[in-house]
């Protein structure tokens, strides 16, 4: 058997990784586990609460003391 100096180990080891399918299939994986890894952790938003401005009561009106009585000041 034949032994394979390290440089020789090297070269082939530069060629697979400059090889155009190799990057290729390589952004592929990592695109899709970046999906996946997206798809995994993804969480609605919750609706923003709206605050609803209440205006505040109007004063109560007090009924006027007509000098006429019950029949809203009429006194014939």
């Amino acid at each position: 058997m034949g032994s394979v100096s390290l440089g020789e180990v090297f070269a082939v080891f530069g060629k697979v990784v400059t090889n155009q399918y190799v990057i290729i299939a390589t952004v592929g994986v990592v695109l899709f586990f970046n999906f996946v890894s997206y798809v995994q952790h993804y969480r609605k938003k919750p609706p923003k609460v709206r605050t609803v401005r209440t205006t505040a009561p109007a004063p109560e009106k007090k009924p006027e003391e007509n000098a006429g009585g019950e029949n809203g000041g009429d006194s014939k």
